[in-house]
């Protein structure tokens, strides 16, 4: 009797062991209400969107993408005039080649993402970087005006199969106009592009005197607008507080001029000065801290520093006016 009863329990539990993990179709419908019930009480990761009051999945709201880049505000961050700034600077340059480090210029602003964006250069009174090596793809007598001129590079179609292998030992690119065509032919942007050297009429680097532009060029610094921010090194150690002034004139002066051809509105939201070691100081726009007195304003006056505090309360004064605008219209209209 013993035996019998074991090998019937030895035979349920071969049943058992060869029965399948999942529940066959024909049982589903019978306890899927069950499984729907279970996985409400669930505390997986996946069913903590659940509401604690009504048992059912909250809204996700999808976040919209930013168009603009993000503006800090300045109302606590100290204001420095630029012979502060560069006391402090110079102390973090102790012991290093006044020669070699160079102070950085950074214009952060109040602009959109995907709009356009300044690209430019000009020439400062006092050159940071004097030995450029320039390129120039020219043929016959705008080739001979070009070496005379200190072009370390010129050529065409041996020059441009030297770029293909990978042969670049230049910093500035000009094309004239009468080789232009077949350079777009030649098909080197992916080269050039990357690297800031592409010639374009848009960028002046496509001309008809070499030689105009090579002087215009020796001496001229680049400047670019990246995320919403626009650098350029400004001058070196070495420059006189004056220098380094009047070169900050010239560039801000230049880029207001850009930012006016722009449709866009593109304010400034920061000034930034820097140097190779040393942190950043926000300009306030003076040239001594004794402004008053016997200082003079290192940005031009007429190029307003907008902070983001000043935008914010000339939006709100926007505001402010439209609201009264539309109260006096329903008045009139009550009136009538």
């Amino acid at each position: 009797m013993a035996s019998s009863i074991l090998a019937a329990t030895s035979l349920c539990r071969s049943c058992l062991a060869r029965a399948p993990r999942h529940p066959s179709s024909a049982i589903l419908p019978a306890i899927s209400p069950l499984l729907s019930q279970a996985s409400a009480f669930s505390t997986t990761p996946a069913q903590l969107v659940i509401s604690k009051k009504t048992r059912s999945p909250r809204a996700t709201k999808k976040k919209k993408p930013k168009t603009h880049w993000k503006i800090w505000n300045h109302a606590d961050v100290p204001k420095w005039a630029l012979m502060d700034a560069i006391r402090y600077i110079r102390a973090f340059e102790v012991g290093k080649d006044q020669n070699q480090m160079k102070y950085d210029l950074a214009v952060k602003l109040q602009t959109t993402k995907n709009g356009p964006t300044v690209k430019s250069r000009t020439k400062l009174p006092k050159a940071v970087r004097t030995d450029l090596k320039i390129c120039v793809f020219a043929e016959g007598k705008q080739a001979e005006v070009a070496r005379q001129m200190g072009a370390a590079v010129v050529g065409t179609t041996e020059l441009w199969e030297e770029i293909r292998n990978g042969k670049i030992d230049f910093d500035r690119v000009l094309c004239h106009n009468s080789v232009y065509p077949d350079f777009q032919k030649a098909n080197l942007g992916r080269i050039l592009g990357p690297k800031g050297l592409m010639p374009s009429p848009k960028t002046a680097t496509v001309v008809g005197n070499v030689a105009e532009a090579i002087t215009a060029m020796i001496g001229a610094s680049e400047y670019r607008e990246r995320s919403g921010v626009v650098r350029i090194a400004i001058g070196k150690l070495a420059f006189t507080p004056e220098e380094l002034r009047d070169n900050i004139k010239t560039f801000m002066n230049s880029l207001s001029k850009d930012l006016g051809r722009i449709e866009e509105d593109k304010r400034i939201n920061e000034v930034v000065l820097s140097s190779t070691n040393s942190p950043g100081f926000s300009l306030s726009g003076e040239f001594r801290s004794d402004i008053g007195q016997d200082g003079d304003a290192v940005i031009n006056p007429n190029f307003e520093l907008a902070g983001i505090d000043a935008v914010r309360a000339e939006e709100q004064g926007h505001e402010e006016q439209q609201a009264e605008e539309e109260t006096a219209a329903h008045e009139g209209l009550a009136l009538a």
